[in-house]
């Protein structure tokens, strides 16, 4: 079953299957055993560049019984299908705005439209933007809206 903790993980392993720590890494010029990919917040001392996800709103916006239709994942009388929608914003903390830029543009591509675990359906770009945050800090802040399918218990009486 699809949950939103699956698609935490699935968020994390996309992220290490493309490498997107090294291009963080490779911008920081020091080498820290902190993380470059942070859940809800980084530490203090965390060097620049990082980037922070956060979880937002998650939604039903469709469900169905799957019950006679091949093309929808196996179901039973007391189990039907819902398609959720989980909002997930990456907010990249760097030096200088070009970094910002070039690092949301990594992630961007990274989740972007393509499935990328089981009951994936869509990943949906919502909005970007940047401001300066400080005298040598950029925040850049990109939104998806990942959209999947789950099973749920059906409310069935017998």
């Amino acid at each position: 079953t699809v949950t939103t903790s699956t698609l935490i993980r699935a968020i994390k392993s996309r992220w290490d299957a493309k490498n997107l720590d090294d291009f963080f890494t490779n911008l920081r010029g020091s080498t820290s055993s902190l993380p470059v990919l942070c859940d809800t917040e980084a530490r203090p001392s965390t060097p620049f560049p990082y980037c922070i996800f956060e979880q937002g709103d998650s939604r039903t916006i469709n469900r169905m019984s799957g019950a006679g239709d091949a093309t929808l994942p196996e179901t039973t009388e007391k189990q039907g299908n819902e398609t959720r929608q989980t909002e997930i914003s990456f907010t990249v903390h760097a030096k200088t705005k070009p970094q910002c830029e070039t690092l949301i543009d990594k992630i961007n591509q990274a989740f972007k439209k393509v499935p990328f675990f089981t009951g994936h359906l869509n990943t949906q770009y919502v909005t970007d933007s940047g401001v300066r945050s400080g005298d040598n800090e950029w925040q850049w802040v990109i939104v998806f809206n990942f959209v999947y399918d789950i099973a749920v218990a059906l409310n069935v009486t017998e």
